[in-house]
């Protein structure tokens, strides 16, 4: 005996099927950046502890930045997993004596990339924190994303110290980017 699916059955079926890659290509996303993230979680803690830095905010930049994609070429010259400039790889041979990178190519090396995205970062972070800001990480977060001049100059570090910085920074990118990455940063805590 011969068993015929009926109508409503296969609509169904075909709805199902249509419906698929819907819902896989998204888990299938997921799966990636996590795979991604556990293979550079290791490199990001030692370059972290090495520049005194929370690894959680370490982590959210790179989610940020890349998505944990070490090959990311941003549209305005930034590399790797930090996007880091040309400039500041510059500064950083300078800073740490070493040769000029013979190519930015270099960069795409997460062991290299993170050393140098901490090493930014992590002057960021001392500028404000050391100079006694409650919400240092905010004010850290947008020098990393506009620069130091931007910050200063635009004027959103608050007077009061001990005041919200996030509230006086009124670029709605820069906005938009401490926003996320502080929310990230939360995630990894």
């Amino acid at each position: 005996m011969k068993v015929i699916p009926s109508r409503r059955a296969l609509r169904w079926w075909l709805i199902l099927l249509l419906l698929l890659p819907l819902i896989a290509s998204p888990l299938w996303s997921w799966f990636q950046e996590w795979r991604r993230e556990q293979l550079v979680r290791p490199v990001a803690e030692r370059a972290a502890a090495k520049h005194g830095i929370p690894v959680s905010l370490v982590l959210a930049v790179i989610k940020q930045e890349s998505r944990f994609r070490p090959q990311m070429k941003g549209g305005k010259g930034e590399y790797g997993l930090m996007q880091i400039m040309p400039a500041v790889a510059t500064d950083w041979t300078k800073a740490n004596k070493r040769e000029a990178f013979r190519s930015l190519d270099i960069l795409f090396q997460p062991e290299q990339n993170l050393d140098v995205g901490c090493w930014h970062l992590a002057r960021a972070v001392r500028r404000w924190r050391d100079a006694g800001y409650r919400d240092w990480v905010s004010l850290a977060l947008a020098q990393y994303n506009a620069g130091a001049t931007r910050v200063i100059e635009q004027g959103w570090a608050p007077p009061d110290k001990a005041a919200n910085a996030l509230s006086r920074i009124d670029w709605k990118g820069v906005r938009a980017y401490v926003e996320k990455v502080r929310a990230y940063q939360q995630h990894y805590e």
